[in-house]
């Protein structure tokens, strides 16, 4: 059975594949310069089913946010597409650079 760093690798590699580059970070600190386009992601939460008073299966939550500066892209689709739970939350523009966020179950 895989363990959760084990799916949170896992996830950086698909994360890395779908942008085409190693510019995915997790929770990456405050003193590295980011390039663009990249991902920027981190835990959020996670969904427990509980079968018997006990978790049954757990599938944790990212915060996920793609940077870019391009107003079209086809990242947001590529990342849509890649993976079945995925949700759209917002987009917003700083510093010139479009933040797309995204919260994804892995």
């Amino acid at each position: 059975m895989p363990t959760p760093t084990d799916k949170r690798v896992e996830l950086q590699y698909k994360l890395e594949e779908i942008l085409g580059s190693n510019k995915v970070y997790y929770r990456p600190p405050e003193n590295i310069k980011l390039t663009y386009p990249c991902v920027v992601y981190r835990l959020r939460d996670g969904d427990i089913q509980y079968a018997n008073n006990k978790p049954y299966t757990i599938k944790r939550s990212y915060d996920v946010q793609l940077i870019h500066k391009s107003a079209d892209t086809d990242l947001i689709e590529a990342l849509i597409g890649a993976f079945p739970y995925i949700r759209f939350e917002n987009s917003f523009i700083f510093d010139n650079l479009i933040h797309e966020n995204f919260v994804l179950y892995y």
